[in-house]
């Protein structure tokens, strides 16, 4: 797409932003709303977050494709600030509703959106703009873990005794020539194994030839022929029309289907294949330019704020005290005295160079200054209050901002002058004399203090008074939040490198699969708002729903520093399933999309490893510094339920799990928002815990079973994707209403065992079967009833948005 293009969309974005910010909610608590309104507003929340999930995903591809270095400052400014207020919108919707699951038809309805354009796109500069430094952290973490091999290896060699290294050699011979003589030996025995295997195969096949041949010599010899020539030709015909009528089905199959739109032609998919992959490359060519461009603005930069203040610093100055000056005398003049300078906190002078700060304005100050003091504190919100309140945004000023912005300064530029897209130098020169002048500013307003304070030194000595110098009474200063208190570090004089590689050695850095959200497969359920209307308890949650709280609850916040800094908080994160359910792989998507580094601890992991107290006060300090240098940071603990056991199993103590559960708590709470470091945890079995698992977590996340929609959508794409075509005689159908129970895992491991690769081979003389995948499901355990139920029991019971939503089912105010 051209520059033209990705400017129409940008447009379309900053249109939306503008009409969405007219219709923003102010903060209110959500008890004291009346019943018919609370429906209304969770509606006007739901439509908000929908319209901003299309904002995003257009923001999202004009940040990764506009050249224009300028432009894509502003576009990012919104893109972050777009999907932090998403977060927000989202919470909020959680306060109303008391639950994680939200449904959007009639919006989506609507607005003539489908059900896929409710996927969070995932910002593409999170690991883009980090390719450099993530290539490097995992050359690194290779480098670690090849050496580790090699220690292996070598110590087990060391292991060898001396009797036995005196058998082998003979006295005099080098070590590091037996090895090597070892390792050859060694492979001469691999390749001999791998020959008489493969002479074996030869015989076997030789064989069963010669024993085929002698059958079919037996069976001849002797008897008359089976057909006449005439029964012959018609079996022969026979064959062959019914070669041709199968073969003409197929081809009005595949007609039809393409007729119906639901399969592409050849032609066209090839034709797709090479659009694709044009994209691809005009979107890389973009994306060079852009580091070209960046570079050149970079430089502009620094060019032109040096020349501003080579030249225009001096007249800034002399301007800036001539003002100041006119108005000590202005002020001197109407009330017979000097005036006080303004705050630095208010503006300074700028105050003065605005006009803001006549005589008037300065006694109406001082009248003001005497009435706040009476003025009763303002009231403090209780923090049981504050969870039920739709909160004050900290991004919607942003946006306003940014939209101001936007509407001032680039919605009607003529920029027909700057085909190719590069800075542009007049908002470089306006920018930077702002930034120059204000640095002026600070110094000339320390000077003209000091003058002000020396005119009224002799002023008093005029009227033959003593002048008391008292200092300013300044406005008491807003609330600050406690100053952060210095943890000791117990590893001064270590390098960072040597805390990385101990990690590593240690097994607590692991290097973990790269899958991407899309690799997450699941569908939407459609009858998600219908069916909730017949349950006692909450609609579970669809698989779809799952990428949607999984991005934007860890990924978002990870990737952006800005949203992690001053949107919502989340340090935990629990996912609650079945095996094979997802939960591993939800962590490790976490950490590809946001290019996080992982953190393994949990119980079997750290078996062995840093014990006693010290240990693993040792051992969150090592993460807590690594993980900051390193952030973002993700912490798995897998089987978290251990950790919080009721009762330690005899065959499990020797794991000593409960041994992080207290140092765990303090190291959360002393995670501060510019560290974005996150913990995720994962159980199958959360009633095996006591209450302090849902303590720990602030969000917890039911990952369900699979729906019809789900599995199918599961089995086609499992099979797409091992054979690299559709099986024409597998019913996905069939295999869908099979698999009910089971999860997405048990699925692919059903799918694995069949399609092996001499099956795949023998596809085309034996195609695969339906029944094949229906045997296998037979030696597989499926997620029973009892297990569905212990796991809602939990959530109803344990968790607190649970509890919550079952006190508002009670008292009839679910929304």
């Amino acid at each position: 797409m051209s520059n033209i293009t990705y400017q129409k969309i940008w447009m379309e974005a900053q249109d939306a932003i503008s009409d969405i910010l007219q219709n923003e909610i102010p903060a209110i608590i959500v008890e004291d709303v009346l019943p018919t309104n609370k429906s209304v507003i969770y509606q006007n929340l739901c439509a908000a977050y929908v319209k901003y999930i299309q904002i995003v995903a257009k923001l999202n591809i004009c940040y990764d494709q506009i050249v224009h270095p300028q432009k894509r400052r502003l576009v990012r400014v919104a893109l972050d600030a777009s999907m932090g207020r998403l977060i927000e919108l989202h919470n909020d919707m959680v306060v109303f509703r008391c639950s994680e699951n939200h449904f959007f038809d009639d919006i989506l309805t609507d607005l003539k959106l489908s059900v896929n354009d409710m996927e969070i796109v995932i910002p593409k500069y999170f690991l883009f703009e980090r390719a450099l430094e993530l290539q490097e952290r995992e050359r690194t973490l290779d480098e670690i873990l090849e050496k580790m091999g090699a220690i292996v290896i070598h110590t087990q060699a060391q292991e060898t005794t001396e009797e036995e290294v005196g058998s082998i050699h003979s006295p005099g011979t080098n070590v590091n020539e037996t090895s090597e003589v070892k390792r050859i030996n060694e492979i001469i025995l691999l390749v001999q194994c791998h020959e008489r295997a493969r002479q074996a195969r030869a015989r076997l096949r030789h064989l069963l030839e010669m024993k085929e041949r002698e059958e079919r010599l037996i069976a001849r010899k002797g008897e008359p022929p089976m057909f006449t020539p005439d029964e012959a030709a018609t079996i022969i015909q026979k064959t062959w029309k019914g070669y041709l009528g199968r073969t003409l089905i197929k081809k009005l199959k595949e007609e039809e289907k393409i007729f119906l739109g639901m399969k592409l032609p050849h032609e066209a998919l090839e034709e797709a294949k090479r659009s694709f992959q044009m994209v691809q490359l005009v979107e890389a060519h973009r994306r060079a330019i852009q580091e070209r461009h960046e570079y050149e603005y970079e430089d502009a930069i620094t060019r032109i704020r040096d020349r501003i203040l080579d030249k225009e610093a001096g007249t800034f100055q002399e301007e800036m005290q001539d003002k100041i000056r006119n108005w000590f005398h202005e002020t001197f003049s109407a009330l017979g005295d000097y005036p006080d300078y303004p705050f630095e906190d208010e503006g300074g002078s700028n105050l003065i160079f605005e006009g803001k700060l006549p005589p008037e304005e300065i006694l109406r100050r001082i009248k003001e200054a005497a009435e706040r003091q009476d003025e009763p504190p303002a009231p403090i919100i209780p923090p049981e209050v504050v969870e039920l309140m739709v909160q004050e945004s900290n991004f919607v000023p942003i946006l306003t901002e940014q939209s101001s912005e936007y509407e001032n300064v680039w919605k009607k530029r003529d920029e027909s002058h700057n085909p190719h897209q590069r800075y542009d130098e007049s908002i470089i020169v306006e920018e930077k004399r702002k930034e120059v002048r204000e640095q002026i500013r600070i110094i000339v307003d320390n000077a003209m203090q000091v003058e002000l304070e020396r005119l009224k030194d002799a002023l008093a000595r005029e009227r033959n008074q003593k002048r008391t110098k008292v200092k300013a009474q300044r406005r008491k200063p807003p609330v600050k939040p406690k100053p952060r208190k210095k943890e000791k570090d117990l590893t001064p004089e270590r390098t960072f490198e040597s805390l990385y590689e101990e990690l590593v050695v240690n097994g607590i850095i692991k290097k973990f699969p790269k899958v991407s959200m899309t690799d997450f497969i699941g569908d939407y359920n459609y009858l998600g708002s219908y069916l909730q209307q017949s349950q006692e308890f909450d609609t579970p949650l669809a698989l779809a729903d799952i990428r949607r709280l999984v991005t934007q609850y860890c990924i978002l916040p990870l990737g952006s520093p800005k949203i992690h800094e001053i949107g919502p908080q989340i340090p935990a994160l629990l996912l609650v399933g079945s095996s094979g359910s997802g939960k591993t792989m939800l962590a490790h998507i976490v950490c590809s999309e946001a290019g996080a580094t992982l953190f393994d601890l949990s119980a079997i992991n750290l078996v062995d490893k840093y014990p006693g107290k010290d240990g693993i006060k040792m051992l969150l300090h090592l993460v807590k510094k690594v993980g900051t240098l390193l952030q973002p940071s993700v912490i798995l603990i897998e089987d978290t339920e251990k950790m919080f056991y009721k009762k330690i199993p005899k065959e499990e103590k020797y794991m000593d799990p409960k041994r992080l559960k207290g140092s765990l708590s303090k190291f959360l709470k002393g995670i501060w928002p510019n560290e974005r470091i996150m913990l995720i945890g994962t159980t199958r079995d959360p009633l095996a815990a006591d209450y302090g698992l849902s303590k720990m977590y602030d969000k917890v996340i039911m990952i369900p079973k699979p729906d019809y929609a789900s599995r199918s959508l599961l089995w086609s794409t499992f099979i797409t994707n091992s054979m690299g075509y559709d099986l024409e005689r597998v019913d996905i159908s069939l295999l869908s209403k099979v698999s009910d129970g089971y999860t997405a895992g048990r699925i692919r491991n059903a799918i694995i065992t069949v399609l092996t690769e001499y099956r795949k081979a023998l596809n085309k003389s034996r195609p695969v079967e339906t029944l094949e995948f229906i045997n296998v499901f037979a030696l597989l355990d499926p997620i029973y009833k009892e297990e569905e139920d212990a796991h809602k029991m939990w959530y109803y019971t344990l968790s607190p948005l649970g509890m919550r939503y079952l006190d508002t089912l009670e008292a009839g105010e679910n929304v």
